[in-house]
């Protein structure tokens, strides 16, 4: 049990290993396919939709210029509004509060 928590500790998030990474710094990097690959999902668009093909770090895409305002956005709301949780609980069943929760319906 302690050394999966230590291990849980040092790992390093995407901002410390992948190159331009802006507002998602704070991923843990072994969840960033899948939070990509969320994102994605939500808004019904394909990787190319935000990046260019293998170089995923250059800014050219509007896009993921945009995406960055709107993820912003939503931590700013989140923490003026609900105290930082991207959960709420109190009321009934719970409500994700996430970048993308406008555009899933």
């Amino acid at each position: 049990m302690l050394l999966a928590g230590a291990a849980a500790a040092q790992e390093r998030t995407a901002g410390e290993i992948m190159k331009n990474v802006h507002v998602l710094r704070d991923v843990p990097a072994s969840e960033w396919d899948e939070t990509m690959a969320f994102m994605g999902n939500a808004l019904g668009v394909d990787c190319r939709y935000c990046h260019i093909p293998d170089s995923f770090e250059k800014d050219d895409r509007k896009a993921k210029q945009t995406a960055r305002v709107m993820i912003e956005m939503m931590r700013d709301l989140n923490r003026k509004t609900f105290a930082g949780r991207a959960e709420i609980t109190s009321y009934g069943p719970k409500i994700r509060l996430l970048p993308c929760a406008a555009h899933s319906g």
